[in-house]
């Protein structure tokens, strides 16, 4: 290294070499360990989730296409599972992958051997998309959200990009139900092999309808400080 200097026969050098033959400076706290809850992780970087939409469409089960994906990025201070859907009713993009099932609760197994034998921690990333799910994938059924409120946002489809429609306001039993899939599901990840469970609620996805006054019209939330009432704002599904 041209950085390197001679004292006596020894090389001193602000660098250390890893695993994977790439230099880094050893005193860069990015590259430094990190205790995360029971979790020791080597380094600081955070593979954050990606939505691949790789998977078979007709069952949702990961293959061993991503089990050597995310094994790729084992070196990575932690890799945080793409969105994992908790029941068919949350489905919102195609190819997505699924935790509902003994065959994807394999499927994930799959990867996450794939991952601790390359030496990384995964936890699952948990969700369900609520009114963004389009009816294609529910064999036309109308999806469920906070309120019958059409979010303005698109889903993506084998055949690209589809809008999404008005849903249907839940019964308490549709909650009951929602409420206990994240908790069998949860539990089904840890079966899998996860090294932990997160949920996914930002964006649009379900829990986050129920928290944002202009997915949920439910008074008082339906009218502003003004007495009006509130328009939805156009976001861009990320």
């Amino acid at each position: 290294m041209e950085s390197a200097n001679l004292i006596g026969r020894r090389v001193v050098t602000p660098y250390r070499l890893t695993h994977r033959g790439v230099y880094v400076m050893q005193n860069q706290p990015l590259f430094t360990p990190h205790r995360m809850g029971e979790l020791d992780l080597p380094n600081r970087i955070v593979t954050a989730p990606l939505t691949r939409m790789g998977g078979r469409s007709h069952d949702h089960i990961r293959t061993t296409l991503q089990a050597e994906y995310y094994a790729q990025r084992a070196s990575a201070g932690l890799i945080i599972a793409e969105a994992t859907t908790v029941n068919p009713e949350g489905l919102g993009w195609a190819d997505t992958p699924g935790l509902w099932t003994k065959g994807q609760l394999r499927g994930w197994r799959r990867v996450t051997d794939a991952v601790h034998a390359a030496g990384g921690r995964i936890p699952a990333q948990l969700w369900h998309t609520g009114a963004i799910s389009p009816p294609a994938l529910r064999e036309g059924a109308q999806p469920v959200a906070a309120s019958n409120l059409d979010p303005g946002q698109v889903s993506f489809m084998r055949t690209g990009a589809r809008p999404t429609v008005t849903p249907r306001s839940p019964t308490r039993q549709d909650i009951r139900v929602t409420v206990a899939d994240f908790a069998r599901v949860q539990g089904n990840a840890i079966d899998a092999g996860f090294d932990g469970v997160q949920i996914l609620a930002h964006d649009l996805n379900l829990i986050s309808q129920f928290l944002n006054a202009a997915t949920n019209l439910r008074p008082p939330s339906r009218w502003d400080a003004r007495g009006t009432p509130m328009k939805l704002p156009r976001w861009r599904c990320l």
